[in-house]
């Protein structure tokens, strides 16, 4: 029996979607803020439809005030390790003052409640450039891992464009603060 056999070229539309991670979302010409904050929540379930893994989300409904709670935010969307809140205003709206002080009490627990009035605000926040910036040192930590070469340590050199141009023998201890060192410009920076 074929499972799909019931399914719509809706379904099946959405089912490829959500399969297909090449699937590239198109967005506005017009970065500027959104008129109607309806049209940003669907431009964001869809962005969240066409991830794979699917990001899951929950969204306050439009057509009354929340019922979650007074100044809820408008999403919580759970991405790949991390847990987004939104709150979506058109161009000229400003938060409600249950709204501000729901952020503010979330901050003051440290999470972040991103007010966003465009899509490009939306993929600034969905991008993670701290999580880019983690991965990036990581790698680095790495790439630093010495090699063992005929009983003495190696460090694989690049130049200035990131052109691997061999191996130089290096004292380990200058490896391991080298890992340190990267590790501690990291930390600075997640702390700011």
């Amino acid at each position: 029996m074929n499972p799909f056999a019931n399914w719509s070229a809706a379904d099946v539309d959405a089912h490829n979607a959500r399969v297909n991670p090449s699937k590239v979302l198109v967005l506005p010409d017009n970065p500027e803020p959104i008129d109607l904050e309806s049209k940003l929540h669907q431009q964001i379930i869809d962005y969240c439809d066409a991830q794979w893994p699917r990001w899951k989300y929950i969204r306050a409904r439009m057509d009354k005030r929340s019922t979650i709670g007074n100044g809820v935010h408008d999403f919580t969307i759970f991405a790949p390790g991390r847990v987004i809140c939104v709150e979506c205003k058109a161009r000229n709206e400003k938060l409600r003052d249950d709204q501000l002080a729901w952020k503010k009490e979330l901050e003051m627990l440290g999470i972040t409640v991103h007010v966003v009035r465009s899509m490009e605000e939306f993929l600034k926040v969905a991008s993670d450039p701290d999580r880019i910036q983690a991965v990036a040192a990581f790698e680095k930590i790495i790439a630093m891992q010495p090699c063992i070469d005929g009983g003495g340590c190696c460090y694989p050199m690049h130049d200035g464009d990131g052109e691997y141009v061999g191996e130089q023998n290096v004292d380990p201890l200058e490896v391991i603060r080298g890992m340190a060192q990267i590790a501690q410009e990291f930390l600075e920076f997640v702390k700011q």
